[in-house]
């Protein structure tokens, strides 16, 4: 097995671990189901091409942040949590952005994967919440 690959049996190890338990809260299963995403869409090979993997890596960790910070924005009633989530979303889609520019410039044939497939490592700022984090919050707002 390669670098930067991780065989069947500690993927499943470590994602049973990341799996919320029956008496965990709304939060808690929706943040651990963006967290599962995230992971997911991170194990994948890389590239060899360290500017490359760096910026798509990080995308996929951007994109994992942005859908954890709309699960507290959902759920929070507290004023400082939204100011900060609101600045989370900005500030990480702003990256994302330019490291998709720094692609389509420098490794456009990784740009043009980008958002197409789970395998790209590469998802859509500002996309749908990870399945399974809806019903969750349409759950808690009623």
């Amino acid at each position: 097995m390669g670098a930067g690959t991780m065989s069947m049996e500690s993927m499943q190890a470590m994602m049973t671990t990341m799996m919320p338990a029956p008496g965990d809260v709304v939060s808690t299963k929706a943040v651990e189901s963006a967290d599962r995403k995230m992971m997911h869409d991170m194990a994948l090979p890389y590239t060899g091409n360290a500017d490359v993997d760096f910026r798509t890596t990080m995308i996929t960790h951007h994109q994992g942040a942005i859908d954890m910070t709309k699960v507290a924005l959902a759920l929070t009633n507290d004023e400082t949590t939204k100011t900060l989530a609101a600045e989370i979303i900005t500030d990480q889609e702003r990256e994302i952005s330019q490291k998709r520019e720094w692609l389509s410039k420098n490794a456009p044939k990784a740009a043009s994967l980008c958002g197409r497939t789970v395998a790209s490592r590469c998802v859509i700022p500002g996309a749908a919440l990870p399945l399974g984090i809806r019903p969750l919050l349409t759950t808690v707002r009623g």
